[in-house]
């Protein structure tokens, strides 16, 4: 089966496509580091700028697969991002579409594409696939890793097509049965004993341990019924004036730290004094998100990760962000981040795939990567409409 990649990235479609014994006849992907790693890994050389290419030199195919960048369909303060131009990448995969017919269509983007600009960005493009002669779901498919036993959180937007000539229905249904809980996940399943990692890149640093344990102190000597709030400790004493001047959130936020600092404000005055100095050194370690619900009683129990937004302590069940090596999460019981290795695992890339060694763009392509079983369990379903 004969198939086209469009912004191919990494290469994550070509990986699902093995599994139909796909051929890849034409790709391509603008980013130099993604670029490295594709080619690597798929032994193909990827057209850079689609705007610069001419549809006449893609080949004809059976399957075009496609992830828009996601500014694609990011708001604009000038206009509406539903109006497609012919600037739009929008607007060259549409013109592959027209120019190539290809029978199965197949773009994943933002969570939020059928509600964006109010439904109109999804009512646009339903046009544009009946226009070319395609069928469609009636609303974007939403599926995350998670509910297929991967632990990782991330949904996506699926977009499925296929001719009009071979479907008698007015909308494509793909059915996807089974899907499991959040809860139901382990962060375990990524991790293989036989691993090695370098602990320089991986385990938390002296002062990352310094303020993990400090938290840890604080949260299991502060007496509170129900933590269901993210504490701040730049709030504690925050005056009712400034309060009032808040959003409504914030103030409930806000009021419950201060309550909290007056029904503990003993411990709490020393536990800030001893750790005045690890407090002050980012504002993201002054607040912490570790709430009653977790079921977390020690912070090296779960999943930490320290976010510009602050620390938080999660369940270790599932992975949510993995966008830079600072945002990775640790796994508390062996105080360390997950490796590049274990975040690949989280896509469903084969062991054999060769990560790039620029950690840094390392980790920024499995951000922006499509997870693979994923992928295969939708084109399982588009593929039973022969």
């Amino acid at each position: 089966m004969k198939y086209v990649n469009l912004f191919s990235g990494i290469g994550a479609y070509n990986q699902a496509m093995k599994k139909f014994d796909g051929e890849c006849v034409w790709s391509c992907e603008k980013n130099s580091y993604s670029l490295e790693t594709y080619k690597v890994n798929f032994n193909l050389n990827a057209s850079k700028d689609i705007r610069n290419i001419s549809v006449k030199e893609i080949p004809d195919h059976e399957v075009l697969l496609c992830s828009l960048p996601e500014k694609a369909f990011a708001k604009a303060e000038q206009r509406s991002w539903y109006e497609f131009s012919d600037t739009d990448l929008v607007f060259e995969m549409t013109k592959v579409i027209e120019s190539k017919n290809p029978k199965y269509v197949l773009f994943e983007n933002i969570k939020n594409l059928g509600t964006n600009e109010k439904g109109k960005t999804w009512k646009k493009l339903k046009e544009i696939f009946k226009r070319l002669g395609y069928v469609t779901t009636k609303k974007p498919i939403l599926l995350s890793p998670h509910q297929f036993g991967i632990p990782h959180f991330k949904t996506r937007s699926f977009v499925t097509a296929i001719k009009k000539e071979f479907i008698n229905e007015d909308y494509l249904e793909l059915n996807f049965r089974g899907k499991v809980k959040k809860s139901s996940n382990n962060i375990e399943t990524i991790f293989n004993k036989k691993d090695k990692f370098d602990s320089n890149i991986y385990e938390i640093t002296p002062t990352e341990k310094r303020i993990l344990d400090a938290w840890n102190e604080f949260r299991k000597n502060v007496k509170v019924e129900n933590l269901d709030f993210p504490i701040w400790t730049d709030h504690f004493k925050t005056a009712n004036r400034i309060v009032d001047q808040m959003s409504e959130w914030m103030q409930s936020v806000v009021n419950k730290n201060k309550e909290l600092y007056i029904n503990n404000v003993k411990f709490i005055d020393s536990w800030l004094q001893k750790n005045y100095d690890v407090l002050r050194a980012k504002s993201s370690y002054r607040k912490l998100d570790w709430k009653d619900e977790s079921g977390i009683k020690d912070i090296y129990g779960g999943l930490i990760q320290i976010k510009a937004s602050g620390i938080k302590i999660q369940e270790p069940t599932v992975v949510q962000s993995i966008s830079s090596i600072s945002e990775v999460p640790i796994y508390g019981p062996e105080k360390r981040r997950l490796t590049l290795r274990e975040c690949a695992r989280l896509l469903s890339l084969p062991e054999e795939f060769e990560i790039n060694k620029n950690i840094k763009q390392a980790y920024k392509q499995f951000n922006q990567t499509v997870n693979v079983t994923v992928v295969e369990k939708i084109l399982e379903k588009l593929f039973e409409y022969k």
